[in-house]
């Protein structure tokens, strides 16, 4: 299902309204009265099940497939066979209104958001779940199924006694997550921890406040899907992760146990070795074997958060160019790595038109005197960067959690139908070195230059969501801190000519003194947002990315403000992994 579909049977359903009732759907009989059509906008009628010819009645409601029997009241329609018995009916008919009956609805989202497409018709949720056997490409359009994008909370409703269902952590995840921002608002990481709780009777109560913290939830405000999976399993929480690898084979995981009197039952599982789309309708998500794209998933969605970290150990697809044993900077010694950093350093320099008021004035350094004094005593630019030793950071933990971020958002850039549509966009610096960069969720490597202990402690622990706006961000006097021009966020150069205005040299006594370093970053941007002039609201611009369609930001002051650089800019540090650091000197002219 798509917001298409959406928006024509909600025109549907108005438009049979006028028709039946001859005024506007105003009122709530009107309402319900628009509503009672079948899904190719036929008057459904109610009457009571009889015999029929020969006293036999093979009628099926088309939801929960029971057999209609003598007696029994339908809904029915004498156009295309569309029948529902009283349950399923009550269902269908509240599918404009009612939300989820197992938890609370979404909380309100910021004003400052993205403003939201009209509110999608409900679906009722499938009576059997995962474990439905309907192969009509009509059922699985209709009504709502683990795994589909539109079983989430407020968007499917489930009969009495009836409750969310998840196959794994991912699509647990996404009931909660109801805007597909991929980041969970505290409201809905407590719906999220009552679903854990649900699966979990054995485990004993735990406190809200304790989980968020333990989660991360302070830091940014929100929770994304790397840390959410970490306090599912910390918890005993045993689901698969669920996420996809690019190209992975996805075999058919349908299983479904058959009732049979003499040896009391037995399971059937599908034999479909790989997900292919149907010919026969489905909108894309129905494979030819007759079940939905959400039972195809790799050996790799079904293991645990836990036990996947050996496969990620190492940057992937090239194994083993990490040094075996070895923990934290390792010096990199391969020829063809270091050529081709030098070569990266030499194609991001920017020969002219490179200076700005970060690089500082002569007389009075960085932001300590007027724009007019800066650039009229502008401290001179490099001409060019030599190469004199590299790092790689060896970080498993560090490693682990990117690339568990990096595989949601890929998932997340995947979709299509959203508002926003994923788009690549090339950075001079995504160069694939020796391990390639995944483009299909935008995954760049980029510079950030600072001192370097500040550089070393980004390598040991990763950015400091704290620390953002105390570096070379312009402050009022007497400030430790000022607002960055996107706000407060991890930051990112495309070319080493800007990088270089925040790098700081080695101090007396120690290996390379007096030399520049600075790190390159693998970033992931997924669906980034473009801006390109300087009505730029700071409040806006985080909403757009922690409870928007939005990962990044993408500063472009080039094509329109002809301002020297684009920069790129992550509220999330899961989002970015510091892999090299680099030594350089500075050569001038």
């Amino acid at each position: 299902p798509t917001p298409r579909h959406f928006t024509v049977m909600a025109t549907l359903t108005a438009t049979y309204a006028v028709l039946r009732v001859g005024t506007s759907t105003g009122s709530s009989g009107d309402c319900r009265a628009a509503l009672d059509i079948c899904p190719d906008g036929h008057l459904l009628s109610a009457k009571a099940v009889s015999g029929g010819l020969l006293g036999l009645n093979l009628k099926r409601c088309v939801r929960c497939n029971i057999n209609l029997r003598t007696a029994m009241m339908r809904h029915s329609c004498k156009l295309c066979g569309f029948h529902l018995c009283a349950e399923c009916w009550s269902l269908w008919m509240a599918r404009d209104g009612v939300r989820s009956t197992s938890s609370a609805s979404p909380p309100a989202r910021s004003s400052s958001s993205v403003v939201p497409p009209p509110a999608p018709l409900v679906k009722p949720a499938c009576k059997y779940g995962a474990g439905c056997y309907q192969r009509s490409a009509w059922h699985i359009a209709q009504f709502a199924h683990p795994g589909d994008r539109i079983y989430r909370q407020g968007l499917v409703s489930f009969s009495s006694g009836q409750h969310p269902e998840f196959q794994n952590l991912w699509q647990l995840f996404n009931f909660h997550d109801g805007t597909e921002s991929g980041n969970l608002t505290r409201e809905e990481f407590q719906e999220a921890l009552q679903s854990i709780l649900r699966l979990l009777p054995d485990c004993a109560p735990v406190a809200e406040e304790d989980a968020w913290r333990e989660a991360g939830g302070p830091s940014t405000g929100f929770v994304n899907f790397r840390q959410f999976a970490s306090l599912a399993e910390a918890m005993g929480l045993g689901l698969p992760l669920g996420l996809e690898k690019s190209g992975a084979t996805r075999p058919c995981r349908f299983r479904v146990r058959l009732v049979n009197n003499d040896e009391g039952g037995e399971e059937y599982t599908c034999s479909c070795p790989c997900f292919e789309a149907s010919k026969f309708g489905g909108g894309g998500v129905l494979c030819s074997c007759g079940h939905k794209l959400s039972m195809h998933r790799s050996d790799f969605a079904e293991e645990t958060y836990s036990s996947i970290e050996l496969q990620i150990r190492a940057p992937s697809p090239q194994h083993g160019v990490w040094m075996e044993g070895v923990e934290g900077l390792a010096r990199v010694s391969d020829a063809e790595v270091l050529s081709r950093l030098q070569a990266l350093l030499t194609d991001s320099h920017k020969p002219s038109d490179n200076w700005t008021r970060d690089r500082g004035c002569r007389l009075h350094g960085v932001h300590g005197c007027s724009w007019a004094c800066a650039a009229k005593n502008r401290i001179q630019v490099p001409v060019g960067y030599t190469l004199r030793a590299a790092y790689r950071n060896q970080s498993p933990d560090l490693w682990h959690k990117y690339c568990l971020l990096k595989q949601a958002i890929r998932v997340e850039c995947a979709r299509s139908g959203g508002d926003v549509e994923f788009a690549q966009t090339s950075l001079v610096s995504a160069v694939d070195l020796d391990a390639d960069l995944d483009k299909d969720c935008n995954e760049w490597r980029c510079f950030h230059g600072s001192s370097p202990e500040n550089l070393r402690g980004v390598c040991s622990t990763n950015f400091r969501p704290a620390l953002a706006g105390t570096g070379a961000t312009w402050k009022e006097s007497g400030s430790v801190k000022g607002t960055p021009l996107y706000g407060f966020g991890f930051y990112f150069a495309e070319r080493i000519t800007k990088a270089d205005e925040y790098a700081r040299p080695l101090g007396a006594g120690e290996e390379h003194e007096g030399l520049h370093v600075v790190l390159l970053c693998r970033v992931v941007g997924g669906r980034t947002k473009v801006v390109t002039n300087n009505d730029i609201d700071v409040d806006g611009l985080r909403c757009s990315v922690f409870d928007g369609p939005f990962h990044s930001i993408f500063g472009d002051r080039v094509s329109t403000l002809g301002k020297p650089y684009r920069e790129v800019v992550v509220y999330d540090k899961d989002q970015c992994y510091p892999e090299f650091l680099l030594v350089y000197e500075r050569q001038f002219g």
